[in-house]
């Protein structure tokens, strides 16, 4: 997740990701979410724990993303983020259902359906408005601080400003909540999980003067 990097270097450069540069970025999100709250909270616990996390992204980045998302990654593949433009953020019953088995395989059998409908109630607290959907950045941990959060955030930003339309996030971390409103995104909303459950904040950017 997002550091103090907000002013990026000059010779970090952002990519459009191609297929083969998948595998890699699903590495990198494992690396960079390996203590995220709410990971831990959806993933079987285990010594296989960082493969799950991984299986997890695997799902999201292959599945969902590739065909609907922007995915943008730094030159070194080390950063990376999944930007769904204006409505493309619906994933459909079909497609969740396909992705079924990986997901049991991730989160367990015992938790899959509850910790599953519970993402499903995060899905319907999308914004109404047309906005590009930040759902996923990631820096591996020993990058992080070299602004590539920035470099994979402002591209995006400067469309939103451009076309006048929102931007909208998740946080899963509240640490990470100035961070994001240094970019301009407000919470919404904090969304408990569960009674004993982690949170996640919803936020909202709106475009901003050129």
């Amino acid at each position: 997740m997002p550091q103090s990097d907000i002013n990026a270097p000059k010779h970090t450069e952002i990519l459009d990701a191609k297929h083969d540069d998948l595998a890699n970025i699903v590495k990198t999100f494992g690396r960079a979410f390996h203590d995220d709250p709410v990971i831990h909270w959806i993933i079987k616990p285990g010594s296989d724990y960082q493969t799950r996390i991984e299986g997890f992204y695997k799902v999201l980045t292959f599945r969902f993303a590739w065909n609907k998302a922007r995915i943008i990654r730094t030159e070194n593949t080390k950063g990376a983020a999944l930007w769904y433009p204006p409505g493309t953020t619906n994933i459909p019953f079909w497609q969740q259902l396909a992705a079924g088995p990986d997901l049991v395989k991730v989160t367990g059998l015992s938790r899959c359906v509850k910790r599953l409908a519970k993402l499903q109630d995060i899905q319907t607290n999308h914004p109404k408005l047309n906005h590009y959907y930040l759902q996923v950045i990631g820096v591996d941990p020993t990058y992080q601080g070299r602004g590539y959060s920035s470099a994979l955030m402002n591209p995006i930003l400067s469309i939103c400003d451009k076309d006048r339309v929102g931007a909208y996030l998740e946080s899963s971390k509240e640490e990470n909540i100035p961070i994001y409103e240094r970019f301009g995104f407000k919470v919404t909303k904090e969304l408990k999980l569960t009674r004993h459950g982690p949170s996640v904040w919803l936020m909202w950017r709106e475009p901003q003067a050129l």
